[in-house]
């Protein structure tokens, strides 16, 4: 007995570059989500002095079709009254700030919403592949 298998590879091919554009496209809309959600979190950390730290979040997303990742964080460069972004410091450098905040304020907010991100990602990948 002789059985061939055959798979139409046009309609095979389809399906596949379909599965592709749709991980990725999950992708992007997760990354960008999950920065948000980071962002949220992390705002109650932030030092305050008068906001410049805390209104200068910022997201980057890099996007094509090998490879996705966003650069996030926070910046005051939008402060008027320095010549130097201060960002750095106010993470790294353990000091008392004076309204609230406290050093690895990122750090702090990443870790807050861990769980959360990456479940979010178990859930869309989980849902692709039953599609």
């Amino acid at each position: 007995m002789k059985m061939d298998l055959k798979i139409k590879t046009i309609s095979f091919n389809t399906r596949l570059k379909n599965i592709e554009r749709n991980i990725h496209l999950k992708l992007v809309k997760w990354s960008q989500k999950s920065t948000k959600r980071i962002q949220i979190a992390t705002i109650p950390f932030v030092p305050l002095d008068e906001g410049y730290l805390e209104r200068g979040w910022f997201d980057k997303e890099f996007n094509n079709v090998n490879k996705i990742y966003v650069e996030f964080g926070f910046s005051a460069r939008n402060n008027p009254k320095t010549n130097y972004d201060y960002a750095w410091i106010q993470h790294q450098v353990r000091f008392n700030h004076p309204k609230r905040g406290t050093d690895h304020y990122l750090d702090i907010g990443m870790k807050l919403t861990e769980k959360i991100i990456f479940n979010d990602l178990k859930k869309e990948l989980d849902q692709i592949m039953r599609e």
